[in-house]
């Protein structure tokens, strides 16, 4: 019976706490809202970058910025000089590709960064 008190006083205390740790909750931060960005052909594409060069790719998912090999919309960058150093675009009935090497020092990125996941989620617009 005192297993089962505890485990009930602990539940309770949970449901107690839990609108508090909530309100007190980081809010969540966004990338730039509403950029269009395309992935047309292996010399004109985005992706995103931390908004500010040495910064760790993870840290910086939820602000992100894109970049671009060519500007496009408002908003987005063009990749430093030299950041891109090979590309080879891939398309299929599903999906568009782009793969390729990156000079990470063109954007003080460290080389023993694991990297992050920057999908933006957004429908493709054909």
């Amino acid at each position: 019976m005192m297993q089962f008190s505890s485990l009930m006083a602990t539940l309770g205390l949970s449901l107690l706490l839990w609108p508090n740790m909530l309100s007190n909750a980081h809010p969540l931060v966004r990338r730039v809202e509403n950029i269009d960005i395309q992935v047309t052909s292996q010399d004109n594409f985005c992706s995103y970058l931390p908004p500010s060069p040495g910064e760790i790719i993870a840290k910086g998912e939820g602000n992100a910025v894109p970049f671009c090999t060519q500007k496009q919309e408002p908003g987005t960058r063009t990749f430093p000089e030299g950041f891109i150093v090979s590309s080879h675009f891939d398309q299929k009935d599903t999906y568009v590709q782009v793969t390729g090497r990156i000079d990470p020092s063109k954007y003080d990125l460290s080389e023993s960064d694991g990297g992050g996941q920057y999908d933006n989620k957004a429908s493709i617009i054909t």
